[in-house]
């Protein structure tokens, strides 16, 4: 986990959200990461607030580039995510 929130430390991208900090819970062997807070929730909680989970095509199609360009630039900074899920 360390490893990751390193990683995601060193990235600065408009599609990627943003960590400020992060450190060891003080009681438990867990790691408290500080995020930035982004207003809307959970991509997941988005898409289902669509009828019948029928997002309008121009919406999916807008939210699929800005993760494309995503993964691009992580790629770009040779890291590459193993958990892409929707």
């Amino acid at each position: 986990m360390k490893k990751e929130v390193e990683a995601l430390s060193k990235l600065s991208n408009k599609h990627i959200v943003k960590m400020y900090e992060y450190f060891p819970h003080p009681k438990s062997d867990k790691l408290v990461v500080l995020m930035e807070y982004l207003r809307g929730g959970e991509l997941y909680e988005y898409w289902h607030r669509f009828p019948k989970r029928l997002m309008p095509e121009n919406e999916a199609k807008e939210i699929v580039r800005q993760l494309l360009l995503a993964i691009d630039y992580c790629h770009a900074k040779k890291i590459i995510h193993r958990d892409l899920k929707f």
